[in-house]
């Protein structure tokens, strides 16, 4: 969709263009009637002025803005630690937050980066945002994905991990441990990385000739409560599975903490993620994926300060960070 021009704002708010560009552009006489009707035409028509995108790298702030999904997950506080040490020889400040797998609030707090006038983006989204993304790289606005692979036909640069292969990779090892009812955690059908990582353990399950049991499929939300629930519905299936494959490691530490409280030892655990006491745990063998958050974040840091002092731009990168495994 067409972004909406000055024009549209005025029609919408019932103003003239020049009002608008006087909000807009804070400039001259504005009164709070005024400004309330033309920012809630913007709100509405999800409108980001192209002036402001391109104004973006005169007015230098020295920020970058973070978006990552949740802040109180362990991986993204390893992301942003990674960024914040790539940052902190520099005069750059990140200004972070958390988008919580909700695409309204991204596409906000997307148009309040680009108030802030921030001068590069780390994002970690659940959706597109095509147009949005597109109207601020229009200005020069070095934007990275980390942790998403979304398919957008835009010049931003990418990190990610494999994450179809490592959940196959994963799933083939509880396989090969000889259980025959293997339960998994998903995470929310809408976000990629998700999408990817439960392909990967539905085609290595067909690859083994493995039945995919509806009943032992749970979908998760990536949180410590969704892997505490996800044990309770398991308990009340037709039977408990040999194995269960969580698809992230917070929803690990919710299914781990809820089998202990329940003294249920003799599980499989395929975990993407390592989780920070499984060494600790007698009884429950638990295989992980390790990711590299922090230098997944530090390397993020590193690329987005290279794009903010280009005087051209350069191809873009898309790296594919490989990861290892604890079995």
């Amino acid at each position: 969709m067409q972004n909406p021009t000055i024009k549209d704002i005025a029609n919408k708010a019932g103003v003239s263009t020049a009002s608008v560009s006087r909000v807009l552009n804070q400039t001259g006489y504005i009164s709070e009637e005024l400004k309330t009707k033309v920012m809630e035409a913007v709100e509405e028509l999800n409108y980001i002025p192209n002036t402001i995108a391109r104004s973006l790298k005169v007015q230098k702030t020295n920020t970058i803005g973070v978006i990552i999904q949740d802040i109180a997950n362990p991986f993204f506080m390893k992301i942003t630690k990674g960024i914040e040490d790539a940052l902190k020889d520099t005069d750059y400040n990140m200004l972070i937050t958390s988008g919580e797998d909700n695409s309204e609030k991204e596409a906000a707090l997307l148009r309040m980066f680009t108030e802030k006038r921030v001068d590069g983006l780390i994002l970690a989204l659940s959706g597109s945002h095509e147009e949005v993304l597109k109207t601020i790289s229009a200005g020069d606005i070095p934007i990275l994905l980390v942790d998403r692979d979304l398919e957008l036909d835009l010049p931003i640069d990418k990190i990610t991990e494999d994450n179809y292969q490592s959940a196959y990779d994963l799933t083939e090892k509880i396989i090969q441990t000889g259980v025959e009812h293997i339960g998994v955690l998903t995470g929310l059908p809408n976000v990629f990385i998700a999408q990817e990582r439960f392909r990967g353990f539905v085609d290595c399950m067909k690859h083994y000739n493995k039945k995919i049991d509806d009943d032992l499929i749970y979908e998760g939300d990536y949180s410590e409560t969704s892997g505490k629930e996800a044990i309770h519905y398991f308990n009340e299936s037709k039977y408990l599975p040999n194995a269960i494959i969580s698809l992230n490691n917070a929803m690990t530490v919710g299914a781990v903490n809820e089998l202990l409280k329940q003294s249920i030892y003799d599980l499989i655990i395929g975990s993407y993620g390592e989780i920070e006491f499984q060494k600790y745990l007698p009884g429950l063998k638990i295989f992980s994926v390790i990711q590299s958050p922090y230098q997944i974040g530090k390397l993020s840091g590193e690329i987005i300060l290279e794009r903010m002092e280009e005087e051209k731009v350069t191809e873009k990168q898309n790296i594919i960070y490989e990861n290892k495994y604890n079995w």
